[in-house]
């Protein structure tokens, strides 16, 4: 996944979650076996949220500007296999 943002005034109804769920969705079409991204130190509501979708912290990666970033995978066959 690879850009996915929502403006302020519309967070926290679900529309992040929503957006997700269909990148997650469409890569289960395309028979992807995982789903990869990166997140921040900062984003610690995007954080919980793919936490909760079943993303898992994979490595950290080099830090920019005193920020800790990390790699998310999706393991798409652990989520069928958890459906």
């Amino acid at each position: 996944m690879r850009i996915l943002a929502v403006l302020p005034q519309y967070r926290s109804q679900g529309i992040g979650g929503q957006l997700s769920l269909e990148c997650i969705d469409r890569a289960q079409q395309d028979k992807a076996e995982t789903i990869g991204l990166h997140t921040s130190e900062v984003m610690v509501a995007a954080r919980k949220m793919y936490e909760r979708l079943g993303f898992k912290r994979d490595i950290e990666l080099p830090s920019n500007f005193e920020i800790r970033y990390w790699r998310y995978v999706l393991r798409l066959d652990a989520l069928a296999a958890n459906s």
